[in-house]
């Protein structure tokens, strides 16, 4: 049988830019990203990231991870083509 979504996960990290650089904004010393790991009940983990323009919109984006993951479980896994 295919594989189904078991869970997805989501966390906030801030990486630290190794040269920081300025924009119309102000000084960027960091990237601010949203990790995420798809569990298959397969035993297999799928992980990607979305990166965020400031580190105000990590905690929403997250959440909107998590909301949208709950959807997913149970869910086929397969590619959308």
């Amino acid at each position: 049988s295919c594989p189904t979504i078991r869970e997805v996960r989501a966390r906030t990290v801030s990486v630290p830019l190794s040269e920081p650089h300025y924009t119309a904004s102000g000084l960027v010393a960091s990237s601010p990203l949203v990790l995420i790991d798809l569990e298959a009940d397969c035993g297999v983990t799928g992980r990607g990231l979305l990166f965020t323009y400031t580190a105000a919109a990590l905690k929403p984006t997250a959440e909107l991870v998590r909301n949208l993951g709950r959807t997913l479980e149970g869910e086929v896994l397969a590619p959308l083509y």
